[in-house]
């Protein structure tokens, strides 16, 4: 435990938990674990963010003043909220399936920073081990004093859902203490999402995403120089290109399309055996709503789905009624959780 405080009837815990020892060094992961003050066996729920967030607090809050005991996970790296000088943050060591290393989200191949060195192999690929990281998380949980290791639930948004939705599959039935997992916005089918993210009218979300992407191939590319060439990069006006020049070239695919028809967890849907509920908007920017209207989902005995005309990008906000506030999806998850425990 970084530090421990309390505000408003909540105790809010800094912590990192071990994930692993990889290549003979420990990883590490930060977070924050907030629950009812004097609670007792109390619900768990997971968080996990999406791509290019972190961490956050007043997810931990929501959810800690209805009777949950709320981890909120720093997969990606960012420094965390409220930080002090010297805390630790999220650690991998010698491994590196964070969002700095952007390449490992579509490669088996071997590498400084992935599992193995010296040969391809599927636990070289970032999902392997962030789906390590978030089954890690779930033990974390189960091992608080606070925590009713019988029931617990996961919830991830946009990318931090495709993470969700992967353990989900991978794990199919054998958690039997899940009570439910929400997945919000997430994108489980790449091509589809890069091709809507692309259209004239998603410009500023394109450049935003784009930019991001450059600015972390540079760093990546300060920390092992001479391994990726950057001349390209300046000419590049869409994700699909950088895809198709870096992340495809350096994963080992024929191409981007053949990295975006092979990566999301719309592989692993039909494994799911927990109750899981996918929540997404009709009017999704870069999601769309086509995804989750074929037979896989929508006969699928496992997996329920909200999806109301209107939201954007996990933006689901209603005017506040009836006592409920005006976070509109996560009442929807304390709702789906609470009636599957």
């Amino acid at each position: 435990m970084v530090r421990e405080w309390e505000e408003s009837g909540t105790v809010y815990r800094s912590v990192t938990y071990h994930v692993g020892t990889f290549k003979g060094k420990p990883a590490r992961v930060a977070a924050f674990f907030g629950f009812p003050k004097g609670a007792q066996k109390v619900p768990g729920l997971l968080h996990l963010h999406g791509g290019g967030q972190r961490a956050f607090l007043k997810e931990v809050e929501f959810y800690a003043k209805r009777g949950y005991a709320c981890l909120s996970v720093n997969w990606g790296g960012r420094e965390m909220e409220n930080a002090k000088a010297g805390d630790p943050n999220t650690d991998w060591g010698a491994v590196d399936p964070s969002q700095l290393n952007v390449p490992g989200y579509s490669s088996m191949l071997p590498g400084p920073k992935q599992f193995f060195e010296d040969r391809e192999h599927p636990k070289n690929n970032n999902w392997y081990l962030l789906t390590l990281g978030c089954r890690r998380a779930l033990t974390f949980l189960e091992q608080q004093p606070e925590v009713d290791a019988e029931r617990f639930g996961v919830h991830g948004y946009s990318m931090g859902g495709n993470l969700v939705l992967k353990a989900a599959g991978e794990m199919g039935g054998a958690v039997p203490a899940f009570a439910g997992v929400v997945a919000v916005c997430p994108n489980i089918d790449p091509t589809q999402c890069v091709a809507a993210l692309e259209q004239p009218r998603n410009w500023i979300y394109h450049q935003h995403f784009l930019s991001q992407l450059k600015a972390r191939m540079k760093r990546k590319a300060g920390l092992f120089p001479g391994k990726w060439d950057l001349r390209a990069m300046g000419s590049m006006k869409t994700i699909s290109q950088f895809d198709d020049y870096y992340t495809a070239r350096d994963g080992g695919y024929r191409n981007g399309a053949d990295y975006y028809d092979r990566a999301g967890a719309r592989h692993v849907l039909s494994r799911i055996a927990v109750p899981t509920m996918i929540i997404t908007a009709q009017d999704d920017p870069f999601i769309p709503y086509s995804l989750f209207t074929g037979p896989e989902l929508t006969g699928h005995r496992s997996i329920a789905l909200l999806a109301p005309r209107h939201g954007g990008h996990c933006g689901f906000f209603s005017p506040s009624h009836n006592g409920e506030d005006s976070y509109w999806a996560e009442n929807r998850i304390v709702e789906f959780v609470s009636c599957s425990r």
